[in-house]
């Protein structure tokens, strides 16, 4: 009987180790599960930095290939932009000019081309 109660003992012993280490077991694949979800979401995160990433490197292209074309667009509209400065200059003097001769002939400071030939006795006009 105490051969029996000797193993039963023993038996209780190996039985209280093995539950202590499946607690233990069970506590690491509770840690390692939190682990791999911590693991998952960055991996998530990471993907997701990933595309923005992608999605800043074809902005940043596009806006390189928008700048170059500007640039090189910038001589032709700066002399576009002259152009229009001196034709709206010339069309204001043109403009002056006619105003002055007009006022010029309306108070006899000035004579037609056919007056000052006749003045000078030149008759075939």
């Amino acid at each position: 009987m105490d051969v029996l109660l000797e193993t039963k003992r023993s038996l209780r012993v190996d039985l209280q180790v093995k539950r202590q280490e499946a607690r233990q077991a069970a506590d690491q694949i509770e840690a390692l599960e939190a682990k791999l979800a911590g693991a998952v979401a960055r991996l998530e995160e990471r993907n997701r930095l990933a595309i923005e990433v992608q999605n800043l490197k074809a902005e940043r292209d596009k806006l390189k290939e928008e700048k170059q074309h500007l640039e090189d667009d910038l001589p032709r509209r700066l002399e576009e932009a002259g152009d229009a400065g001196f034709n709206e200059t010339s069309e204001y003097c043109k403009e002056q000019v006619e105003g002055l001769v007009k006022k010029a002939f309306q108070d006899g400071e000035l004579k037609g081309i056919q007056d000052i030939y006749a003045q000078v006795g030149y008759q075939d006009i």
